[in-house]
């Protein structure tokens, strides 16, 4: 990916979640986190791990799908795949 920042994989992952939620992008809070929104349940948290695989063209272990349980662990997890740095740079 190129000119890839945390804000450009935050509404990557919010866009996902969008299309997977049927809503709005601006409707999903950039603190999402699993158990803490309507559709992000363990069967919504696999539904958008494998959404995100496709949409975003990766890979991911059980063990990171198990531990991508919020849209900032997410980032976080995209930005190191892109050696993009995260910390601090999203405002939450």
């Amino acid at each position: 990916m190129n000119n890839v920042t945390p804000q450009t994989l935050l509404e990557q992952v919010k866009a996902v979640l969008a299309q997977e939620w049927n809503l709005s992008p601006a409707a999903i809070p950039d603190n999402a986190a699993l158990n803490q929104v309507e559709y992000w349940d363990s069967l919504g948290h696999i539904k958008i791990m494998m959404a995100l695989e496709a949409q975003l063209k990766i890979e991911m272990t059980a063990d990171t799908i198990r531990n991508l349980s919020s849209i900032s662990k997410i980032v976080d997890y995209l930005a190191a795949q892109n050696n993009v740095e995260s910390k601090d740079q999203i405002d939450e």
